[in-house]
């Protein structure tokens, strides 16, 4: 085998489409496109959910439920991970902060022990929730539990806007300041003139 006889395996190459070049390319004189409608002009474009005109699925279902502003999504992480974490690297004290920086929970949500797997080693675990099961799971195999409170969002949000008033309070406060500092040497100024004009 040489440069000059390589070819392309079998079906993995075809002609290209060549379009616009007559009736007689097999791609008729409209170039594929059909005659007349929005489709043989330019500028077009086919949405997602376009069903010719008629009333699309997403519009003829019924819609039902909804989805709560206040849920809290965990991040959750099972029994036999914390086993397995355990042998792999001999820690049995675990925090929020180890689960996020050795990746065993995700850095933005609170943390969940489920109760999948089995455990065997003593392990101490915190964390925002615990299921019942894992938390006898953990406590049966010499362990103990500490449970932190998780923010929920209409906790979070309440939090910002008091941050956010604090704030501004601290910006006024300073600004007052400020200018009570730069007027007083002024007031001074004009009081003692104010009094060696008296004399």
């Amino acid at each position: 085998m040489e440069l000059h006889n390589l070819k392309p395996a079998e079906g993995s190459t075809k002609k290209t489409k060549r379009i616009g070049r007559g009736t007689g390319s097999g791609h008729g004189g409209t170039s594929t496109r059909g005659h007349k409608g929005a489709g043989s002009r330019s500028g077009t474009s086919a949405k997602v959910d376009f069903e010719g005109g008629q009333m699309p699925i997403a519009r003829r279902l019924p819609k039902f439920g909804f989805t709560s502003p206040n849920r809290v999504e965990y991040s959750v992480i099972n029994v036999g991970q914390l086993q397995a974490f355990t042998e792999e690297h001999g820690i049995n004290t675990l925090g929020i902060d180890e689960m996020k920086m050795h990746r065993l929970a995700r850095s933005r949500k609170p943390v969940k022990i489920l109760c999948k797997g089995e455990l065997t080693a003593a392990m101490h675990i915190t964390a925002h929730a615990f299921t019942e099961t894992a938390k006898k799971a953990i406590e049966a195999a010499g362990g103990t539990v500490n449970v932190i409170p998780a923010f929920i969002p209409s906790e979070r949000v309440e939090m910002q806007k008091q941050n956010t008033r604090a704030a501004r309070r601290a910006a006024g406060t300073s600004k007052v300041a400020a200018a009570l500092e730069t007027t007083a040497p002024e007031a001074a100024a004009q009081e003692a003139s104010a009094t060696d004009q008296a004399e």
